[in-house]
Protein backbone atom coordinates (compact mmCIF):
# COMPACT_ATOMS: atom_id res chain seq x y z
CA UNK A 1 0.00 0.00 0.00
CA UNK A 2 1.40 3.47 -0.72
CA UNK A 3 0.42 6.31 1.98
CA UNK A 4 0.02 9.85 0.53
CA UNK A 5 2.05 12.05 3.05
CA UNK A 6 -0.40 14.72 3.02
CA UNK A 7 -2.82 12.51 4.01
CA UNK A 8 -0.71 11.36 6.50
CA UNK A 9 0.33 15.01 7.38
CA UNK A 10 -3.36 16.03 8.22
CA UNK A 11 -3.91 12.92 10.11
CA UNK A 12 -5.07 14.86 13.67
CA UNK A 13 -3.88 11.36 16.01
CA UNK A 14 -0.07 12.07 14.86
CA UNK A 15 1.83 13.86 17.69
CA UNK A 16 4.26 16.97 17.09
CA UNK A 17 7.14 14.70 16.38
CA UNK A 18 5.91 12.46 13.85
CA UNK A 19 4.22 15.52 11.39
CA UNK A 20 7.86 16.76 11.71
CA UNK A 21 9.60 13.93 10.84
CA UNK A 22 6.71 13.35 8.06
CA UNK A 23 7.09 17.25 6.85
CA UNK A 24 11.03 16.37 6.51
CA UNK A 25 10.25 13.27 3.94
CA UNK A 26 7.64 15.43 2.22
CA UNK A 27 10.13 18.40 1.69
CA UNK A 28 12.93 15.57 0.39
CA UNK A 29 10.84 14.40 -2.35
CA UNK A 30 9.13 17.87 -3.42
CA UNK A 31 13.06 19.15 -4.02
CA UNK A 32 13.41 15.99 -5.79
CA UNK A 33 10.18 16.40 -7.87
CA UNK A 34 11.53 19.83 -8.65
CA UNK A 35 14.88 18.81 -9.75
CA UNK A 36 13.38 16.41 -11.36
CA UNK A 37 10.94 18.55 -13.71
CA UNK A 38 13.86 20.97 -14.27
CA UNK A 39 15.63 18.53 -15.99
CA UNK A 40 12.87 17.16 -18.22
CA UNK A 41 12.15 20.41 -19.00
CA UNK A 42 15.78 21.04 -20.82
CA UNK A 43 15.67 18.05 -22.05
CA UNK A 44 12.16 17.78 -23.70
CA UNK A 45 14.10 21.16 -25.27
CA UNK A 46 17.40 19.80 -26.27
CA UNK A 47 16.66 18.04 -30.06
CA UNK A 48 20.04 16.26 -29.41
CA UNK A 49 19.20 15.22 -25.79
CA UNK A 50 15.71 14.39 -26.44
CA UNK A 51 16.63 11.57 -29.13
CA UNK A 52 14.57 10.20 -31.39
CA UNK A 53 11.17 10.61 -30.38
CA UNK A 54 10.65 14.36 -31.16
CA UNK A 55 7.54 16.25 -29.97
CA UNK A 56 5.37 18.38 -30.95
CA UNK A 57 6.64 21.94 -30.98
CA UNK A 58 8.89 21.24 -28.35
CA UNK A 59 6.08 21.54 -25.54
CA UNK A 60 5.11 19.46 -22.67
CA UNK A 61 0.90 18.79 -22.61
CA UNK A 62 0.83 18.12 -18.78
CA UNK A 63 3.12 17.47 -15.90
CA UNK A 64 1.94 14.95 -12.92
CA UNK A 65 3.84 14.10 -9.75
CA UNK A 66 3.42 11.83 -6.98
CA UNK A 67 4.68 11.66 -3.52
CA UNK A 68 4.26 9.01 -0.83
CA UNK A 69 5.69 6.90 1.98
CA UNK A 70 5.82 3.46 2.26
CA UNK A 71 5.88 2.23 -1.21
CA UNK A 72 5.98 -1.64 -1.89
CA UNK A 73 5.20 -4.04 -4.87
CA UNK A 74 1.29 -4.09 -3.88
CA UNK A 75 1.04 -0.44 -6.48
CA UNK A 76 -1.43 -1.66 -9.39
CA UNK A 77 -4.32 -0.08 -8.12
CA UNK A 78 -2.89 2.89 -7.08
CA UNK A 79 -0.98 3.15 -10.91
CA UNK A 80 -3.73 2.69 -12.82
CA UNK A 81 -5.10 5.33 -10.67
CA UNK A 82 -3.11 7.87 -12.03
CA UNK A 83 -3.01 6.55 -15.26
CA UNK A 84 -6.86 7.38 -15.47
CA UNK A 85 -6.05 10.95 -14.48
CA UNK A 86 -3.12 11.28 -17.12
CA UNK A 87 -4.89 9.89 -19.66
CA UNK A 88 -8.20 10.18 -19.91
CA UNK A 89 -8.70 9.64 -23.37
CA UNK A 90 -6.75 6.48 -23.97
CA UNK A 91 -8.33 2.83 -24.75
CA UNK A 92 -8.56 0.34 -21.67
CA UNK A 93 -5.98 -1.60 -24.11
CA UNK A 94 -3.69 1.38 -23.78
CA UNK A 95 -3.93 1.97 -20.19
CA UNK A 96 -3.44 -1.68 -19.42
CA UNK A 97 -0.32 -1.60 -21.28
CA UNK A 98 0.64 1.87 -19.80
CA UNK A 99 0.26 0.09 -16.04
CA UNK A 100 2.49 -2.97 -16.89
CA UNK A 101 4.96 -0.79 -18.39
CA UNK A 102 5.16 1.47 -15.32
CA UNK A 103 5.54 -1.81 -12.94
CA UNK A 104 8.10 -2.92 -15.12
CA UNK A 105 10.16 0.24 -14.36
CA UNK A 106 9.54 0.47 -10.79
CA UNK A 107 10.60 -3.52 -10.35
CA UNK A 108 14.09 -2.39 -9.85
CA UNK A 109 13.34 0.06 -6.84
CA UNK A 110 10.91 -1.32 -5.31
CA UNK A 111 12.53 -4.85 -5.48
CA UNK A 112 15.59 -3.05 -3.83
CA UNK A 113 15.20 -3.04 0.11
CA UNK A 114 19.08 -1.46 0.71
CA UNK A 115 19.53 2.06 2.84
CA UNK A 116 19.98 5.04 0.32
CA UNK A 117 18.41 6.52 -2.85
CA UNK A 118 17.75 4.83 -6.29
CA UNK A 119 16.27 6.21 -9.42
CA UNK A 120 15.23 4.64 -12.20
CA UNK A 121 14.34 7.16 -15.73
CA UNK A 122 11.62 5.88 -18.69
CA UNK A 123 10.01 6.67 -21.42
CA UNK A 124 7.11 5.50 -22.81
CA UNK A 125 4.95 5.73 -25.92
CA UNK A 126 1.27 5.65 -25.53
CA UNK A 127 -1.52 6.13 -28.09
CA UNK A 128 -4.22 8.36 -26.79
CA UNK A 129 -7.36 9.14 -28.71
CA UNK A 130 -6.11 10.30 -31.92
CA UNK A 131 -2.84 11.15 -31.12
CA UNK A 132 0.56 9.18 -30.55
CA UNK A 133 2.05 10.74 -27.24
CA UNK A 134 5.49 10.17 -25.28
CA UNK A 135 5.63 10.03 -21.26
CA UNK A 136 8.92 10.74 -20.16
CA UNK A 137 8.82 9.23 -15.87
CA UNK A 138 11.43 10.24 -13.55
CA UNK A 139 11.36 7.95 -10.55
CA UNK A 140 13.10 8.09 -6.87
CA UNK A 141 13.16 6.03 -3.82
CA UNK A 142 15.04 6.24 -0.54
CA UNK A 143 15.26 3.69 1.99
CA UNK A 144 15.64 3.73 5.46
CA UNK A 145 18.38 1.36 7.31
CA UNK A 146 15.24 0.22 9.71
CA UNK A 147 11.80 1.32 10.88
CA UNK A 148 12.52 4.45 13.65
CA UNK A 149 14.68 6.52 11.73
CA UNK A 150 12.14 8.65 10.56
CA UNK A 151 8.77 7.90 12.75
CA UNK A 152 7.87 3.98 11.29
CA UNK A 153 8.62 4.07 7.85
CA UNK A 154 10.57 2.29 5.69
CA UNK A 155 10.86 4.53 2.53
CA UNK A 156 10.18 7.89 0.73
CA UNK A 157 9.47 7.89 -3.32
CA UNK A 158 8.23 9.90 -5.39
CA UNK A 159 7.68 10.25 -9.37
CA UNK A 160 7.14 13.01 -12.11
CA UNK A 161 5.46 11.94 -15.65
CA UNK A 162 5.94 14.45 -18.36
CA UNK A 163 3.44 14.16 -21.70
CA UNK A 164 4.47 15.35 -24.83
CA UNK A 165 3.02 14.84 -28.34
CA UNK A 166 5.14 12.87 -31.12
CA UNK A 167 6.03 14.44 -33.78
CA UNK A 168 5.37 12.19 -36.36
CA UNK A 169 7.76 13.91 -38.95
CA UNK A 170 10.66 13.28 -37.39
CA UNK A 171 10.94 9.42 -36.56
CA UNK A 172 9.51 7.13 -39.14
CA UNK A 173 6.62 3.93 -37.96
CA UNK A 174 9.01 1.48 -38.00
CA UNK A 175 11.64 2.94 -35.38
CA UNK A 176 7.83 3.96 -33.49
CA UNK A 177 7.02 0.46 -33.10
CA UNK A 178 10.34 -1.28 -32.94
CA UNK A 179 10.60 1.15 -29.58
CA UNK A 180 7.15 0.24 -28.17
CA UNK A 181 8.07 -3.46 -28.29
CA UNK A 182 11.88 -2.71 -26.72
CA UNK A 183 9.72 -1.16 -23.68
CA UNK A 184 7.50 -4.02 -23.57
CA UNK A 185 9.77 -6.93 -22.44
CA UNK A 186 7.43 -9.88 -22.48
CA UNK A 187 4.01 -7.39 -22.42
CA UNK A 188 1.12 -7.81 -24.92
CA UNK A 189 0.94 -5.01 -27.18
CA UNK A 190 -0.61 -6.13 -30.57
CA UNK A 191 -3.77 -4.16 -30.45
CA UNK A 192 -1.79 -0.99 -28.76
CA UNK A 193 0.59 -1.45 -31.86
CA UNK A 194 -2.72 -1.28 -34.33
CA UNK A 195 -3.78 1.47 -32.51
CA UNK A 196 -0.85 3.39 -33.17
CA UNK A 197 -0.53 1.95 -36.94
CA UNK A 198 -4.30 3.47 -37.51
CA UNK A 199 -3.49 7.21 -35.62
CA UNK A 200 -0.29 7.56 -37.50
CA UNK A 201 -1.97 7.05 -40.99
CA UNK A 202 -4.62 9.62 -39.67
CA UNK A 203 -2.12 11.86 -38.96
CA UNK A 204 0.24 11.86 -41.87
CA UNK A 205 0.13 15.23 -44.10
CA UNK A 206 -1.70 16.85 -41.18
CA UNK A 207 -0.26 20.67 -39.97
CA UNK A 208 1.97 20.11 -36.99
CA UNK A 209 0.05 22.92 -35.15
CA UNK A 210 -3.48 21.81 -35.96
CA UNK A 211 -2.55 18.42 -34.11
CA UNK A 212 -1.69 19.63 -31.10
CA UNK A 213 -4.55 22.38 -30.93
CA UNK A 214 -6.69 20.01 -31.78
CA UNK A 215 -5.34 17.47 -29.19
CA UNK A 216 -5.85 19.86 -26.46
CA UNK A 217 -9.58 21.16 -27.54
CA UNK A 218 -10.85 17.53 -28.17
CA UNK A 219 -9.57 15.84 -25.31
CA UNK A 220 -10.20 17.99 -22.50
CA UNK A 221 -6.52 18.62 -21.35
CA UNK A 222 -5.68 22.54 -21.16
CA UNK A 223 -2.51 23.50 -22.35
CA UNK A 224 0.16 24.27 -19.69
CA UNK A 225 3.34 25.72 -19.64
CA UNK A 226 6.36 24.28 -19.33
CA UNK A 227 6.69 26.62 -15.73
CA UNK A 228 3.31 25.33 -14.83
CA UNK A 229 3.22 24.52 -11.27
CA UNK A 230 0.98 21.32 -12.16
CA UNK A 231 2.01 18.27 -9.73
Amino acid sequence: MMTKLMARLEDATLSAKEKEQLEFLRSAATTRLRLYKEKLHDMLHDLEAVGKVKILGNRVLRYHSEYMVDITEETDDKIYEVINDFFPGASDTAKNVFQGLITQSLKSILDDASVGGKQVQALYVIPENGAIVRVDAKYWKYGFSEEGVIGNHKNVFCCLFAKSLVNHTKISLDELIHLVLEQADGIEVEEMIHEIREIWEKVQGLDEEAIFVDYCTNHALNYQADDSSQG
